[in-house]
């Protein structure tokens, strides 16, 4: 029975031990502004020259971010209101 307690108190005492180095990681990271790694979902090969081969999807996130705006969009017109005198 105290074997079974002593086994108990080590692992709520490493889950606590892993659960403070995670928030102290946190805390420094934000502190010092470093960046979280970001998770890859997808892995690329490399083809015989050590480059990486494009994807689909990389050319298609580089066609969206394509300038749908025109530099002239969005500017003040001045406005003049004209009379029709057809009548």
């Amino acid at each position: 029975m105290f074997i079974k307690f002593i086994f108990f108190v080590v692992f709520l005492g490493l889950i606590t031990l892993l659960l403070g180095i995670t928030f102290i990681f946190r805390v420094i990271r934000s502190i010092f502004g470093i960046p979280e790694p970001q998770k890859t979902r997808r892995r690329t090969s490399a083809n015989t020259t050590g480059f990486h081969k494009k994807s689909a999807d990389d050319s298609t996130k580089s066609s969206q971010r394509k300038k749908i705006f025109d530099h002239t969009d969005g500017e003040y017109v001045d406005f003049e209101d004209v009379k029709d005198n057809k009548e």
